[in-house]
């Protein structure tokens, strides 16, 4: 939380002036805390003219990102696929290139066996 200092409160309080970049600035002690509150601190500037992203550089971005997408699924595309059926609905794995295995993704979980169903068989 930040106090504000006002003219008429700071005439016996401690105070502590600081260099900063753009020069000095007062601080005033709190009188319910021990640090000291400064006020009028610039902040820095807004990103301006060359500082802003370029379009250009935006678009080169988005062409890059879109094209790394593309590739990406293009890989799921050229391995080979398995559709499974199983209670909840169908599932498709793709073999995976290093083993000799087909890899599962988005296969539901039991529900967690609480309360009265504990010790009881799973329910899917």
């Amino acid at each position: 939380m930040l106090a504000s200092v006002l003219a008429e409160d700071v005439k016996d309080r401690e105070s502590l002036l600081v260099q900063i970049n753009s020069g000095l600035v007062r601080g005033y002690k709190d009188p319910q805390k021990d640090i000291f509150v400064f006020n009028g601190i610039p902040y820095a500037t807004a990103p301006t003219d060359s500082l802003r992203l370029d379009p250009k550089v935006m678009r080169s971005c988005i062409l890059f990102c879109s094209l790394l997408v593309f590739v990406l699924s293009q890989d799921t595309k050229a391995r080979e696929s398995r559709l499974v059926h199983i209670d909840s609905g169908l599932v498709r794995g793709y073999k995976d290139t290093h083993d000799d295995v087909f890899v599962f993704y988005g296969i539901p979980y039991a529900t967690a066996p609480t309360g009265s169903e504990r010790f009881q068989v799973k329910k899917f």
